[in-house]
């Protein structure tokens, strides 16, 4: 461009070293892009949001969510600066570099989405803070100059133009409140944009509407209409040549399709066209995804061997992207830890739970929730090792978590409260068990959960006042 012109002119002139000076000064600064998006005011600002809900882990989660942004808006800032560089070296052109550049600006918005959302934390934020960063898209795709070469190209019409890049900042917002947890609020504006890009016309965007508002319609367990949304999405993105969409669509399908609607066979079929697409895409993110989705199917399935190879190659490359601690490790360890549990290597059970256990209590602190998911876990593979003292210490230290953290009638509780009556049961006291139990199916019954937990809950309940002495509990 012009400027680039003039810094040659300048070159010719002074000589290489003032040229040298001129070309670095060029691509520096983009930090500055970030001012009031991410900077010391949003974060003394999303700091005492945090403070607020006087939650005891609001100061972890508020630690690992904000060095979590500070690390990839970093990233963001030097993958800015590298591409503006390999232009100026002529390794690529002016053309290749606006792509780039666009699709940094892309990923700023979702840092925008997310810092607003962490700006007016409440509980729920605060709980989910950590995942809602570490969900950020990555930034490598902005780097693959075959995926940006394919890239829709925006419409003609300037008014329509403007208008999706409106509308495109919407969908970003409402990706991020649904890796908040604020499942209502991101669809409705999901639908709002779905309704207004149907007027507009413009098919990627529409695409792209869709994957967000089938995604959350799948976090709500509206699944029957998540699976007809990605259906949508798939067929158009195919039709536009639209990558990394299909894949994500087509993995979406799997998930919802084979695990949530347990409909196995047509979750297989997804998957011979999102195990291709996830690879063309060729990110961590895509492939991960996939091969997590898979794996659920495969465990629904009983093919635990299948199941476990899907999980632990999924593993591998989020640890070779990633390294060994970061968040994004603890649910696939977990998923891992129960399926090696199911197949009966104990061992390698703890190992897995064990590592969950550890990232977490390093990310979030050791007061947050997530952590009795893998407490809970750690306590039926000592149940299933006859350790039942060990049972006992892990079920109690996450039913005091769980209700320090969420309170006294989060359904959660009713975990590691079976848990706890089911080890006091085999421990030979069916008297204490009782009160768990007791309280473990009023948290069930009062809302509508899974009937299959439900009915562990009352069985063992049943064989407790059974073996209990007349006039206990």
């Amino acid at each position: 461009g012009a400027a680039l012109g003039a810094a040659l002119a300048a070159g010719v002139a002074g000589g290489a070293g003032f040229y040298a000076q001129q070309q670095a000064r060029t691509c520096m600064g983009f930090e500055a892009r970030l001012a009031g998006i991410w900077d010391e005011e949003v974060k003394a600002r999303a700091q005492a949001a945090f403070d607020a809900t006087g939650l005891v882990y609001a100061a972890d989660s508020w630690r690992s969510a904000a060095g979590r942004l500070d690390d990839y808006t970093q990233q963001w800032v030097t993958a800015r600066r590298e591409a503006c560089e390999a232009t100026q070296r002529g390794e690529q052109s002016g053309e290749l570099l606006d792509l780039r550049m666009a699709c940094l600006d892309e990923r700023r918005q979702h840092v925008r989405a997310t810092a607003a959302l962490l700006e007016a934390a409440d509980r729920d934020v605060v709980s989910k803070a950590s995942d809602t960063v570490a969900g950020l898209p990555g930034l490598d795709l902005c780097a693959d100059i075959k995926a940006l070469a394919a890239e829709q190209p925006p419409p003609e019409d300037p008014a329509v133009a403007a208008r999706v890049v409106e509308l495109d900042r919407q969908i970003i917002e409402a990706r991020a409140l649904e890796r908040a947890g604020k499942y209502e609020r991101g669809l409705d504006l999901a639908a709002a944009v779905v309704a207004e890009v149907a007027e507009l016309g413009y098919e990627p965007l529409q695409v792209r509407a869709w994957l967000a508002q089938g995604k959350l319609q799948g976090a709500k367990g509206a699944y029957a209409e998540a699976e007809a949304t990605q259906e949508r999405a798939y067929a158009s993105a195919v039709g536009l040549n639209m990558v990394p969409e299909a894949a994500e669509a087509a993995s979406a399908q799997v998930f919802v399709v084979g695990h949530r609607l347990a409909r196995h066979e047509d979750g297989r079929r997804w998957a011979k066209d999102a195990g291709p697409l996830a690879r063309a895409v060729g990110t961590a993110e895509a492939e991960t995804r996939f091969l997590g989705n898979l794996g659920l199917v495969a465990w629904d399935e009983g093919k635990l061997d299948q199941a476990r190879a899907h999980l632990e190659r999924a593993l591998a490359i989020r640890e070779k992207a990633l390294g060994p601690a970061h968040l994004e490790l603890a649910f696939p360890l977990n998923n891992l830890g129960n399926v090696t549990l199911a197949e009966g290597n104990l061992e390698q059970a703890r190992a897995y739970h064990e590592r969950a256990l550890a990232i977490w209590e390093e990310a979030l602190g050791p007061d947050h929730p997530n952590l009795a998911k893998s407490l809970n876990n750690l306590g039926n593979v000592a149940e299933a090792e006859g350790k039942l003292d060990q049972a006992r210490a892990h079920y109690e230290r996450a039913w005091i978590l769980c209700e320090k953290a969420l309170g006294p009638d989060h359904p959660n509780l009713a975990y590691p409260l079976t848990g706890l009556g089911e080890t006091l049961l085999a421990m030979g006291s069916p008297a204490d068990a009782l009160p768990p139990l007791e309280r473990a199916l009023n948290l069930r019954s009062a809302r509508a959960g899974d009937p299959v937990e439900l009915a562990v809950t009352r069985f063992t309940l049943a064989r407790a006042l059974w073996d209990a002495p007349p006039g206990a509990g």
